[in-house]
């Protein structure tokens, strides 16, 4: 049987056969012979998909709360926007900008600066196919703009995978060079392990003022510094939403030394938080702004919102030149279903009952060390104990794959963090649902 739309919206998971089932490990050792796949939490073939439900090969459904690893705002239902709008593929799947353009792209770029309340004189858009298109993209401006060459970013960062995204995710060291471009991370907004041992209730930001102190005064001049990246919320470095007054800070010093701050929302824009932007609700201000695929329900879109005094500045083009016209039409009608059926709010309204069924486990289970949630994101972190706050990413692992077999998708983020990040139209019932399985999978594999 396959999907249709909205029907599914109050179902629930079947598992049929103990995942993964013969026809999922079939398909699975063939890819491995065949193709270079990154490594997995679960070896599930997909079958089918529609809104928040995932059917594999062999007739199991499953809860998707990774939200398509969170490219899927809407859930698996790009056919009910085409639905509702009677959105049709343009014959137009590909544009090369040296040569042509598109009006769907100038009423996108329109719509998004009205949305966001940008005014359309003061900003300018790039559209790209991928994160990294953006990020990219957003870097040589900077150098450009600025005539510098060093980046100051936080760890726990994602940026994507190309060789200066994966210098800019601050996984490995605090400092790194990447061709012409050096980045330098400053440690995370991290309250739950913080790494000047700060109690939150007596948190003085040191973090932002690490920069000013140690990092301007004994690595770079500030002199040398052409940008700041950050991502307002730090999810697949562990969900780590920082407090306001990090961003209070923050804004504080890029504006006295007159710093250009790019921000990533790649994962938490567009309504995941309850907000538009993740930025504005936590009072981050940025001169520029990324977006990704959620944008347009999946389909290959990303945007780079920037001031246009410093897009302005360009003076050879040498960034990517294709983006895709339909999917600008989809990140269209993208927009209006979510404003018609005003889905941050629903996610805002939906988050906090997430949140609040989950803190009531983390009250019953030691292993559960912190709860950190805005809108639908909800970090679970798995420890050893709640004293000794040990991350025990065995166990987190354990838990996800657990949930798994009994028809739930998580994610693991960070070293032991499991995430919850369902699909923004997520009703109550199922968030209910998926912490009833999650409840199971725990009182399961912990001893």
């Amino acid at each position: 049987m396959r999907f249709s739309g909205l029907a599914l919206k109050n179902l629930k998971p079947v598992i049929k056969v103990l995942p993964p089932g013969p026809l999922s490990r079939e398909v699975v050792n063939e890819e491995y012979k065949l193709l270079f796949p990154p490594p997995r939490l679960y070896s599930i073939a997909v079958d089918s998909a529609s809104n928040h439900l995932i059917k594999d090969l062999d007739g199991n459904m499953y809860i998707d709360f990774t939200s398509g690893g969170l490219e899927c705002s809407l859930g698996h239902s790009v056919e009910i926007v085409a639905e509702k709008f009677g959105f049709k593929s343009q014959p137009l799947t590909s544009i090369d900008l040296e040569r042509t353009t598109t009006a769907t792209a100038v009423r996108l770029a329109r719509r998004l600066t009205h949305l966001l309340k940008l005014k359309p004189e003061a900003y300018k858009l790039f559209f790209g196919v991928t994160l990294e298109d953006c990020v990219e993209v957003a870097a040589r401006i900077l150098e450009e703009y600025s005539g510098k060459r060093v980046f100051i970013t936080t760890s726990h960062g994602y940026y994507g995978e190309t060789s200066l995204c994966a210098t800019l995710s601050g996984k490995d060291n605090p400092r790194r060079e990447d061709g012409s471009a050096t980045v330098i991370h400053a440690p995370a907004p991290y309250c739950y392990r913080c790494v000047f041992n700060v109690n939150p209730s007596e948190c003085d930001v040191e973090c932002v003022d690490f920069i000013e102190n140690f990092i301007f005064e004994n690595v770079v001049s500030v002199e040398e510094v052409a940008g700041v990246f950050i991502e307002p919320i730090m999810v697949r470095g562990g969900c780590i939403i920082p407090p306001e007054k990090y961003f209070r800070r923050l804004n504080e010093l890029v504006e006295d030394y007159q710093i250009t701050l790019i921000a990533n929302e790649a994962d938490v824009g567009l309504g995941r938080t309850g907000s538009w932007l993740a930025s504005k609700r936590l009072g981050l201000k940025f001169h520029g702004v990324i977006l990704k695929s959620s944008l347009a329900g999946g389909l290959p879109l990303s945007a780079l919102i920037g001031e246009s005094a410093v897009l302005n500045s360009v003076k050879y083009w040498a960034y990517p030149r294709r983006f895709h016209p339909t999917s600008c039409l989809a990140a269209l009608q993208v927009i209006e279903y979510m404003m018609e059926h005003r889905i941050p709010e629903n996610a805002n309204k939906q988050g906090l009952l997430l949140k609040k069924k989950v803190n009531e486990l983390a009250e019953e289970y030691d292993r559960i060390g912190d709860v950190r949630g805005l809108g639908l994101l909800v970090g679970v972190e798995i420890v050893e104990n709640k004293l000794e706050k040990k991350s025990d990413s065995s166990m987190a692992l354990k838990i996800v794959r657990e949930c798994a077999r009994r028809g739930l998708m998580l994610s693991v983020c960070g070293k032991s963090t499991v995430l919850f990040a369902p699909p923004l139209s997520v009703d109550a019932e199922t968030v209910e649902e998926s912490v009833t399985i999650f409840e199971g999978a725990l009182g399961e594999v912990i001893d």
